[in-house]
């Protein structure tokens, strides 16, 4: 049943409107059944990146129902992100509450049904449901409390859900294209007794090992490519690492190696491709990386000639103020709903809040249901914690546009 008509009021800075509060509370409560239900729904379509499809047009269904605006944005055939708002544009700050629709691909080892969105014991297992359809849920959730209890922030409130987020983020990388100005947003990422501040960049490293070949008997006639990018590989400890003071010290992995014969022939590799992700720290640059892999080629002298290049996806470092409002805004109000303290973290790797804040500009905290077993089989979502950061985010749009 709709309620009376509200419009926000100015309150004074920090203080959390608890008569406010108690009303949402109360409603996400009464609608737990419809909130599961949703969550439910998203974890039963699979989402596997490049397949998001489907669970788009479901999204797109529940939002239209609920009576906000909703648009789609083509990213690439047959993917798309949905963009939903609570009423016509205002003059006011813009909220904008983001998540992303697609998951990693199955892995093996699964003793529950990765589609079922079964609930055992107050968590919801299935593919994605902690990273991150119980955040999608919970925003859904919130776009539907604000609209049912009529509510009207003074300013805008903002979703989309995107694509790609687990691959090359080609989702929020064409959502910023919109130029749609927000200044603030919510990442829904699986973040519940933290906030994350913060992200380590990341970009691939390509090493291309060109040789020389030869006859496979005679291999001192050539210059062997894999053996030179072995050299490589094994030398990599000798890299340095700039250290941050809140997001570490930078780090690399081999994600891949290949050479040789595509069909057998004893000929000596004249080419090997070595692919190396790269998480970087402030200070640790595009020129920076590939000028500390060119010193070190050079130190271990190897006959075959070395091309580096950077390629995507590439995301830079960044560290968030503590002093932003969305972020004092939010450590208010979580203690308010949860009765503790929200801690501040940094990322170990990097997610779409690295173009949000370096790209779009846009100060993002990161926040939302966790669980575990993320990229992991059995991966749950907390139930409870979905419907707590529902009414966390409710109370952050009303206090941060009123």
């Amino acid at each position: 049943m709709m309620q009376s008509h509200v419009k926000l009021l100015h309150a004074s800075p920090g203080v959390v409107k608890m008569e406010m509060l108690k009303q949402v509370s109360e409603y996400v409560d009464k609608n737990r059944e419809w909130i599961i239900g949703v969550l439910q729904n998203l974890v039963r379509i699979p989402s596997v990146v490049g397949e998001e499809q489907k669970i788009g047009e479901y999204i797109e269904k529940v939002l239209n129902e609920i009576g906000v605006h909703v648009e789609r944005q083509n990213v690439e055939k047959d993917r798309f992100n949905v963009i939903a708002r609570l009423k016509k544009p205002s003059t006011g700050k813009t909220l904008l509450f983001c998540g992303h629709m697609d998951t990693v691909p199955l892995s093996e080892g699964w003793t529950i049904d990765p589609f079922g969105g079964k609930i055992i014991d107050g968590k919801l297992y299935g593919l994605g449901a902690s990273d991150m359809k119980g955040g999608l849920a919970a925003m859904i959730a919130t776009l539907k409390t604000l609209n049912d209890l009529s509510i009207e922030p003074n300013g805008n409130v903002l979703f989309v859900s995107v694509v790609d987020e687990e691959a090359y983020s080609k989702g929020i990388l064409k959502f910023l294209e919109k130029n749609i100005r927000a200044d603030m947003a919510v990442l829904g990422e699986p973040h519940f007794y933290e906030t994350l501040l913060g992200y380590k960049g990341k970009m691939l490293v390509e090493l291309v090992v060109k040789g020389r070949a030869s006859h496979g008997s005679t291999p001192e006639h050539g210059i062997n490519a894999i053996n030179d990018a072995a050299k490589i590989i094994t030398s990599l400890d000798q890299l340095n690492f700039l250290r941050h003071e809140k997001l570490g010290q930078g780090s690399l992995c081999v994600l891949k190696i290949e050479g040789g014969y595509k069909k057998y022939s004893l000929t000596t590799p004249e080419k090997a491709t070595i692919i190396i992700s790269r998480h970087t720290v402030p200070g640790e640059t595009k020129e920076k990386v590939i000028n500390d892999f060119k010193q070190l080629i050079n130190l271990i002298n190897i006959r075959s000639q070395v091309e580096i290049k950077i390629k995507p996806p590439f995301y830079s470092p960044y560290v968030l103020s503590e002093e932003e409002e969305i972020v004092k805004a939010l450590m208010r109000i979580y203690l308010k709903v949860t009765g503790r303290e929200l801690k501040i973290d940094y990322g170990t790797s990097v997610s779409d809040a690295n173009h949000l804040v370096v790209k779009g500009g846009i100060p993002t905290v990161v926040f939302g249901p966790s669980g575990g077993n993320q990229h992991a089989p059995n991966e749950y979502v907390l139930v409870d914690q979905v419907l707590t950061v529902s009414k966390i985010y409710t109370m952050l749009a009303i206090e941060l546009l009123s």
